[in-house]
């Protein structure tokens, strides 16, 4: 029996039996996801160390935007102009048609989204102040690759700030909205997971999302890893593994902080908010996960000379 499945499930059908079995709107579609993401975008921003301060007539880049709705809040907090880049081309096209949706003509047009290959076409490298890539560092293969990509496109002196998950985080999976199940990655293994997700979004309780297939457990069948899951690659870096990758990265100077979690959202876990600054089991307690990383002001090659290695990451909370 799947141990993993069967939590899953009795979970799914108490929320049923109790009238909580409601769907998540931001996941219904992309209009409301879009509002999902511009209307958290505030809490969520406060987190990211001095950004508010670097953001005012700041030339910003969002690397991995998504449907644009963080992109778009960033440009009304002073922004020179705010750049969104996506691999997704549909999403991307749907981020050009809901930034529309903003009151502010003027921040209508500080705001522009590119494809990768649009933006490598347009030669930018140097000409920004400020990157971001927010939730998205767990999405890709090599996070020191990236951050490096990044570096090219900052002007020497600039910041690159981050958000993620370690891949213990209790929603690392990605899927907890078919398995309410805190920790999975902790407990199950990748094929007790999977199996139990396709189980469960053949159920009578379950709502579809604006990602799913028809049936489902379509785009489910023939995964084996989640690694491989469907539409979110998933790299399992944990924290420290996301602290090699910045140092190994060319920029000069970087911090990394793991965040515990809020009053307001997790009272009681809120009081153990100090086991998110203890090494080892932070991996486990955290809410998210930021970094701060400087570039060099004198190197804007982006090598690294051999005095200029980067400096040991600062541990921050």
């Amino acid at each position: 029996m799947n141990l993993c499945y069967a939590i899953a499930d009795r979970i799914h059908r108490y929320r049923e039996q109790h009238a909580k079995c409601q769907n998540q709107i931001r996941r219904s579609d992309h209009d409301c996801y879009w509002k999902w993401q511009y209307d958290t975008s505030p809490a969520y921003f406060d987190k990211f160390f001095d950004l508010s301060i670097k953001l005012p007539q700041a030339r910003v880049i969002d690397v991995g935007c998504g449907l644009g709705g963080r992109t778009c809040y960033l440009a009304g907090l002073g922004a020179h102009s705010v750049v969104g880049v996506d691999i997704n081309h549909s999403e991307v096209a749907q981020a050009n048609a809901l930034r529309q949706r903003l009151s502010n003509a003027d921040t209508v047009t500080k705001v522009q989204f590119k494809t990768v290959d649009e933006l490598a076409a347009s030669e930018v490298n140097e000409q920004f102040d400020v990157a971001l890539l927010v939730d998205s560092l767990e999405h890709v293969i090599d996070p020191t690759a990236i951050l490096n990509q990044t570096y090219k496109l900052l002007k020497p002196g600039g910041v690159c700030y981050f958000s993620t998950w370690g891949w213990y985080h209790h929603q690392a999976s990605h899927v907890g909205s078919i398995i309410p199940v805190p920790f999975a990655t902790v407990f199950f293994s990748d094929k007790q997971i999977l199996d139990a997700v396709r189980k469960v979004v053949d159920q009578h309780y379950y709502q579809p999302s604006m990602w799913d297939s028809d049936p489902p457990s379509l785009r489910w069948q023939n995964i084996d890893s989640l690694h491989d899951r469907p539409g979110e690659y998933l790299n399992k870096f944990t924290i420290g593994g996301f602290r090699k990758a910045m140092a190994a990265s060319d920029f000069c100077d970087g911090e990394l902080k793991a965040e515990g979690f809020s009053t307001a959202s997790h009272p009681i876990l809120a009081w153990f908010n100090f086991l998110s600054r203890v090494p080892i089991v932070q991996e486990v307690f955290h809410s998210a996960v930021f970094g701060r990383l400087v570039k060099n002001p004198s190197n804007a090659s982006g090598a690294h000379t051999s005095s200029q290695l980067p400096q040991p990451l600062r541990k921050v909370g």
